[in-house]
């Protein structure tokens, strides 16, 4: 889900990164940032200037298997956290794991690869304030979970932390 070829957003090609699910994994376990940007760098991490949206889809196995999304918004300077199932205990565990990712992102972008794609500065990933996303729907099935993270991720370049009430 990474822009192709040619591909814009106006004119910024290849503005949104759709990280692999496994990215999140792989940060988690210790991965360092050049195998990182080796294995997904090419499919879902190519270097661009002109970067505004990551979309990081995150599994937690731990406890109930449970989904949640993190879009990092370099336009807006924030990270928008989309959780159908924010428990008090799992708050504060489930920002430590953004954090972490975002972390491996600064990792990232400091690779050979990255730094000399760029002419401006890098991102700064990890001083980025991350927000809980007000509105979103509870639902504690967590089976449901990866269904809501497909469709917040299929907004693609036209994304907004927005979520609209449901009307029944």
């Amino acid at each position: 889900m990474v822009a192709s070829e040619g591909e814009t957003d106006g004119d910024h090609p290849r503005a949104v990164w759709c990280l692999h699910p496994n990215f999140a994994a792989d940060v988690m376990e210790g991965v360092h940032p050049e195998i990182l940007a080796q294995r997904y760098g090419n499919d879902h991490m190519h270097p661009t200037e002109d970067l505004r949206l990551v979309y990081m889809p995150i599994l937690e196995e731990d406890c109930e298997k449970h989904w949640f999304l993190a879009v990092v918004d370099l336009s807006e300077r924030q990270v928008f956290q989309f959780d159908t199932n924010a428990t008090k205990e799992s708050k504060a565990r489930r920002r430590r794991v953004i954090q972490c990712m975002l972390t491996a992102l600064d990792g990232i972008v400091a690779t050979d690869g990255y730094k000399n794609s760029h002419s401006k500065s890098a991102p700064e990933f990890a001083s980025l304030d991350i927000m809980a996303v007000p509105g979103v729907p509870k639902n504690s099935n967590s089976t449901d979970s990866g269904i809501w993270v497909m469709q917040w991720m299929a907004m693609g370049q036209r994304f907004t932390h927005a979520v609209l009430p449901i009307i029944s």
